[in-house]
């Protein structure tokens, strides 16, 4: 139940402000805390989509890759992630 609150109200705080990345990782994050590899997945993109350089992102798409079996996209994930933390 308490994550469907924190859900419920991270989805309404981005109805107001759709692209603003913290959001969409705060979202992000309670989809792979619930499980739902997918939808979390879809948010990591937009965070890379709305801003390449939010590294945090890279590391869990990466996990989120391997949560999903898909060894060779996470491994391009952590890299794309530790190129730009080592620019």
């Amino acid at each position: 139940m308490e994550h469907d609150d924190r859900l419920a109200r991270l989805l309404k705080l981005h109805q107001d402000e759709p692209d603003d990345v913290f959001l969409n990782y705060a979202l992000a994050m309670e989809h792979i805390r619930m499980g739902e590899f997918t939808q979390a997945l879809a948010g990591l993109n937009r965070v890379t989509g709305l801003d390449g350089s939010y590294i945090p992102a890279y590391y869990q798409k990466g996990k989120v890759y391997e949560a999903l079996g898909d060894p060779e996209k996470a491994l391009q994930s952590y890299r794309l992630g530790r190129d730009l933390a080592v620019a």
